[in-house]
């Protein structure tokens, strides 16, 4: 009776034993879940930080973008700027164009007529400068041949003198009127004989240069 007594004993406190072992598991598995829930949190926490700096650079990322468009903004203007100068330029150009294309209007305005007043122009021109050939004795008096014959040589001999006419300033006006005479004749066709003229005897006379 005694052994059967210390047995029901035994048994009903290994039941106790069993009733609470359960609870105490789960107490375990409550404070480890609690613990993978504080992990859970920070992991949280950690990615809503990486986040904010995501945030973060991508506002930068709009500013930096906001930059290159103001600097391509920038470049749009020059280009706009150099495009409105190559445009000027070819206007300057056509300009141009058409001042230079004035030139041979006006060059093609010559007539014969107007030629043969040039050359009486230019004969008056060297009239003048010889003047009335005054001098102080024969030693003063020249001569120079005048104008130019289509068959060759002057139409004239003229007499001046050295101490009242510059004779530098007189040899290029007969060239000149020489040049220009020689050039109407290959443009209009003019003839002559080729007779030549006498070469003029120099006399001294009243102060003045003068001809037999």
């Amino acid at each position: 009776m005694r052994y059967l007594v210390a047995a029901i004993c035994i048994s009903v406190t290994l039941l106790a034993c069993e009733d609470r072992d359960p609870v105490v598991g789960d107490d375990s598995n409550g404070e480890q879940r609690t613990e993978e829930g504080e992990q859970r949190t920070e992991e949280g926490e950690q990615q809503t930080e990486e986040g904010e700096q995501q945030t973060g650079e991508d506002e930068q990322q709009p500013e930096e973008g906001g930059q290159q468009t103001e600097e391509g903004g920038q470049q749009t203007e020059e280009g706009e700027q150099q495009t409105e100068e190559d445009e000027q330029q070819p206007e300057e150009d056509e300009q141009q164009t058409g001042e230079d294309g004035q030139q041979p209007e006006e060059g093609g305005q010559r007539t014969e007529e107007g030629d043969r007043a040039q050359l009486m122009a230019m004969r008056q021109e060297i009239d003048d400068l010889v003047g009335d050939a005054e001098g102080a004795s024969i030693a003063d008096c020249r001569y120079a041949g005048l104008g130019s014959k289509p068959c060759g040589g002057p139409w004239e001999y003229i007499v001046y003198s050295v101490s009242s006419t510059d004779s530098t300033a007189l040899a290029g006006l007969l060239s000149a009127y020489e040049a220009f005479e020689a050039e109407m004749n290959g443009l209009y066709g003019y003839v002559s004989d080729c007779s030549v003229p006498n070469t003029p005897v120099l006399v001294y006379k009243n102060g003045r240069c003068g001809t037999e």
